[in-house]
Parts: structure tokens; C-alpha cells; sequence
């Protein structure tokens, strides 16, 4: 099957935009004006974007986007008497993410760490990744 491609206008990106994010969550570069390092400086990291303008394509960012399925905070038991549980993800949705190939790179790093290195794929990573769409 050969590759297609399309070519947008912002306008019209934004249309295809919103009709992903209706289905999907849509994650990419974002920038948080004032959140940089220094003051004064802005922060560029990968997060859920709310509209296309969102998505930072001038800047590189300073985070990783495996924050998509490897959050840096989260519960990962109940502990109730004997037993424990599994909470449920926050936002069950299917997560589309904008990369650089580099980025997606690294994710086939991630892959062979989590899901076939040692006894069996990590489960945390697995129900994450695998609603994970480049």
C-alpha cells in the first residue's frame, strides 16, 4: 500500500482537528506561557491539546512525550484489608499523539523495555500503549 498525503490549511486542519478530538484524545507539543525554567521564559512539554492552535510547531519541547503512558504520578492499587484493585484509567479514550520521528524512535525503545523484556510485558504500560496512536 503506498503512503497518502494531504496537504491542509490551518482552517481546515482545525475542522479535522476537532472531528479526532471528539473520538480521541489529542496530545502533542503545547506551550504554557510563563511555566519555563527561568522567569520569564515559556514552557514547551507534551499535553492534551484543546484545539490545533494549541499545537507548539516552532519549538522543540523540553519533556518526553511517554508522559502519554507514563504519567510521573499515578495509583496503581487500592489496597482494601486482603485484597487489592486496580483503579480504571482517568480518560478511557484513545489517545492520538503528534511526534517527531525521533519521538516515535524512543517509543519503540519504550516498547521493547516494557512489553517483551523479561517474563511478560509490564501491565501498567500495556493498557496505556495500547491505546496509543502516532
Amino acid at each position: 500500500m503506498t503512503p497518502a498525503s494531504f496537504r491542509f490549511s490551518p482552517e481546515e486542519f482545525e475542522k479535522v482537528f476537532q472531528n479526532l478530538a471528539e473520538s480521541y484524545a489529542v496530545w502533542g507539543p503545547r506551550r504554557f506561557p510563563g511555566r519555563g525554567r527561568f522567569f520569564g521564559t515559556d514552557l514547551v512539554r507534551y499535553a492534551p491539546l484543546d484545539a490545533f492552535s494549541d499545537l507548539e510547531l516552532a519549538e522543540k519541547s523540553c519533556g518526553s512525550p511517554k508522559e502519554a503512558v507514563f504519567p510521573p504520578d499515578e495509583t496503581l492499587f487500592h489496597f482494601t484489608g486482603d485484597r487489592f484493585d486496580e483503579p480504571p484509567l482517568e480518560d478511557d479514550r484513545e489517545i492520538i499523539i503528534f511526534l517527531r520521528p525521533c519521538d516515535i524512535n524512543g517509543f519503540r525503545r519504550l516498547d521493547a523495555m516494557f512489553l517483551e523484556n523479561g517474563a511478560g510485558p509490564d501491565f501498567f504500560y500495556k493498557r496505556r500503549r495500547e491505546k496509543l496512536h502516532f
